[in-house]
């Protein structure tokens, strides 16, 4: 997809503007890989919950939802069956879809497309959404309104007006501005939400961050042991939401500010994921700042990468087969091969014979060698900056035998995919944002603005009930309070006691013997983060009534539909082990509080 730079303006303020708030077509393509990579290993880890999580069998059907936590403006697709068979065809077709969107065919679509499919997914089972579900869905949507697909995808690679232009990736759009905004908005309203002594004055909030035994891992517990390192973390993390969104759009060497923020934020999220189970919250937030990478970075790198000498190869391919042309054109793009020239065969009188003898692609080195059928991939494949090194796997005997033939197999019946090649058509993949979007952009935008801002506590003001139905039904309403106002003083963890048919008894949750001891590590008491998420929502008196069909899941669980036996599991209890973190220096207090009592019955 060609997009042209950033249009020029007579008032130089006017141009820093738009510098301040462009975004790299790189960038948005390096966020469209990640963000599409994420999307499917989601969906792979939600489909191991399927029937609990997104099934009438499950932990939440369809009228506990509508009757209970879900909200009439919440849309979804999964409501159309609570049947697991349904569910299952749902997930695939949204994997398809994720899968499009990261090799970026028919990019525009796939983003909208996708899109609906999470907010439906997020809508159907709100229970177990965390905040980095939020703002995946968020960045998602403002993805539909940039050219996600404008570098390393099919749609580039099949640009009829596809040029190599090194200069013509910076884009500048309100849409490019909204996205980095919407950035912006995240750090800022946490911020404003952690105006609390913890974070303000005694720096204690990371020391009860790490207190929070359902949540930290190992290494977060080992670095109790050194309270002023906790400090110092909380001190940093204040500042760093506080001035990262003003240095994400300093006027000054924005490309330095941008870069210096970028690798700051990566660092808090790294140290988050390695210190904290909060689900994907980090590694969205890190494939989020990508959008931010700035051009001089690309410039650098892509100086780096290929200028070099003994990079630059030719390829030639057989001009009457349209396969092979499309399929030269998207190995081009997506290996991001810079320093080669393709053109026919035909039209070289030293190459054809060569290409006509061997019936074969040509490659011709830097060197002047010339190489065919597979052994031409490899050397190609090699200039491949990012998976070049796949190459030295592939350069075995056994594996260019296979390879060649292979190679042969595909040269003799081109013909057959060349058939299949002709459903992608060269078209012209420039777009610019319609004024109708523009204006939209500016409207949703200031909307965003003002949920943001009625949501913050320190402002008694709400979003007025005539504006309120964009926002879940769209699910572009969001709330930044991580650890906010502070972090949570309690944690704790569950332990279910059963009575079996035979009189025996055994702690549901865990399948072992009752256990009221607190586990060595009780972050690993829990399946996964959505479970985590799950029981600790059930936890709170808001959520008391979902605890009946909680109760309906175990019992159907445990027992057999049909056929009674002793071990059938009768009757069981929810307790939840609060273990409120003291200030430093004092121990926890410890209190057992029962959530439900639940008879099962055939």
């Amino acid at each position: 997809m060609s997009t042209p730079q950033i249009p020029t303006s007579t008032n130089p303020w006017i141009t820093l503007f738009k510098e301040i708030c462009s975004v790299d077509l790189r960038s948005l393509a390096l966020f469209r890989i990640g963000i599409s990579l994420l999307i499917i290993i989601d969906l792979v880890q939600r489909s191991f919950d399927l029937k609990a999580h997104y099934t009438d069998l499950g932990v939440l059907p369809r009228w506990a939802l509508t009757q209970g936590v879900g909200n009439r403006w919440h849309l979804s697709l999964h409501n159309i069956s609570g049947m697991l068979e349904v569910e299952a065809v749902i997930f695939l077709l949204h994997g398809v879809i994720a899968l499009l969107l990261l090799i970026g065919f028919k990019t525009k679509w796939m983003t909208i497309i996708c899109w609906i499919l999470i907010v439906s997914l997020h809508s159907r089972n709100p229970i177990i959404l965390s905040g980095g579900d939020i703002l995946l869905c968020v960045m998602l949507f403002w993805s539909m309104f940039l050219p996600l697909g404008a570098r390393f995808s099919l749609d580039h690679a099949l640009d009829s007006r596809r040029s190599d232009n090194r200069g013509a990736n910076q884009y500048f759009s309100v849409a490019s501005l909204a996205i980095l905004i919407q950035l912006a908005l995240v750090y800022t309203f946490n911020w404003i939400a952690k105006i609390h002594p913890t974070w303000m004055q005694d720096y204690t909030a990371v020391y009860y961050a790490m207190n929070l035994d359902m949540y930290a891992t190992k290494f977060g517990t080992a670095l109790l042991s050194f309270p002023l390192l906790m400090k110092a973390g909380t001190w940093l993390t204040l500042w760093l939401e506080l001035l990262g969104p003003i240095l994400l759009f300093s006027p000054i060497r924005n490309d330095v500010s941008r870069l210096l923020v970028i690798l700051a934020f990566l660092g808090l999220h790294i140290g988050i994921a390695l210190t904290l189970n909060i689900g994907y919250f980090p590694f969205v937030s890190i494939i989020v700042w990508t959008i931010a990478i700035p051009t001089v970075f690309w410039d650098k790198l892509w100086s780096v990468l290929f200028d070099r000498p003994g990079t630059y190869f030719r390829i030639y391919y057989d001009d009457d087969c349209d396969f092979c042309k499309k399929t030269v054109d998207i190995l081009k793009v997506l290996l991001v091969w810079r320093n080669v020239t393709v053109q026919p065969a035909q039209d070289d009188p030293s190459i054809e014979p060569i290409f006509r003898e061997n019936n074969s692609w040509v490659v011709v080195t830097s060197t002047g060698r010339t190489l065919i059928r597979f052994e031409a991939f490899i050397y190609a494949l090699r200039q491949a900056p990012i998976v070049g090194y796949v190459a030295i796997l592939l350069n075995v005997s056994p594996v260019v035998r296979v390879g060649t033939n292979m190679y042969q197999y595909v040269a003799t019946n081109r013909g057959i995919f060349s058939k299949v090649t002709t459903h992608l058509k060269y078209r012209d993949n420039h777009s610019t944002l319609p004024k109708w979007a523009k204006i939209s952009t500016v409207v949703i935008l200031a909307y965003v603005i003002m949920w943001n801002i009625a949501v913050t506590e320190q402002i008694n003001w709400k979003v007025p009930s005539l504006l309120y139905w964009p926002g879940p039904m769209f699910r572009i309403y969001q709330e930044w309070h991580m650890f906010a106002p502070y972090p949570a003083l309690g944690d704790g963890w569950f332990v279910i006691p059963g009575t079996l048919r035979n009189g025996g008894t055994v702690d549901v949750y865990s399948r072992n013997p009752v256990d009221w001891s607190k586990p060595n590590d009780v972050s690993d008491t829990y399946v996964n983060n959505r479970w985590r998420k799950y029981l600790l929502t059930l936890y709170k008196p808001k959520f008391k009534d979902e605890r009946l069909y909680y109760g309906k899941y175990i019992c159907r669980s445990w027992n057999d539909p049909v056929v009674e036996t002793d071990f059938d599991l009768m009757t069981f209890q929810i307790y939840f082990i609060e273990e409120r973190t003291n200030p430093p220096g004092q121990s926890p207090d410890q209190q057992n509080r029962l959530l439900w009592r639940h008879n099962c019955y055939k």
